[in-house]
């Protein structure tokens, strides 16, 4: 689906910072030291909390951390104040990262490589990885054809998208993207356009 050697150019930093802003909507408050809303990452040691991270701020200390069990994960979430909580057993942790490393192969596509660690994540949850609020809990992984199959029926090749954003009246976010044998070949902005 991305190209090993997609070419990436004329970005405008301003464009790519508004676009990142659009697809995390939390980023604002993030900024503006929103740092509740930040998700929690609480690692396990035979179910009791050894450390606690707060993604983009950084080591929380345990006694600020309100845990109560896998069984308890929604509660912990709200009383954390995070956005999504993830806890993980040590142990657990380990086995998962020597699948991943038995499985995903660096020639692969990016999209592939991170099917094989979803599947991974998806077989210990529940089981030593535990997620709040559960995303697609239940949904099975698909596999990379269908997916490639998926994505070239939506986006056929030798074909580009275009995407522009206003607001008030001025360009607020531009992304193009070019496809070509199944992978896309190419990112840019408008500043490719020359004006």
């Amino acid at each position: 689906m991305f190209s090993r050697d997609v070419n990436v150019h004329d970005i405008d930093a301003r464009h790519y910072v508004n676009l990142r802003r659009l697809l995390e909507p939390e980023y604002q408050a993030y900024r503006a030291g929103g740092g509740k809303a930040l998700p929690l990452v609480v690692i396990l040691e035979r179910g009791k909390p050894i450390k606690a991270v707060r993604a983009d701020r950084g080591r929380v200390p345990l006694a600020d951390v309100r845990w109560y069990g896998p069984g308890a994960m929604e509660r912990a979430r709200q009383e954390n104040g995070g956005a999504f909580l993830l806890a993980v057993e040590l142990a657990t942790a380990r086995t998962a990262l020597r699948e991943i490393e038995e499985r995903v192969r660096l020639e692969e596509d990016g999209v592939a490589q991170a099917l094989h660690v979803a599947r991974v994540l998806q077989a210990h949850a529940g089981n030593g990885i535990y997620l709040s609020p559960r995303v697609l809990g239940g949904v099975p992984v698909p596999s990379y054809e269908a997916v490639q199959r998926t994505f070239d029926l939506l986006y056929p090749d030798e074909r580009s998208v275009v995407v522009y954003v206003f607001e008030r009246g001025e360009i607020h976010a531009s992304l193009i993207a070019a496809k070509r044998r199944g992978d896309i070949t190419e990112i840019t902005t408008h500043l490719a356009l020359g004006g």
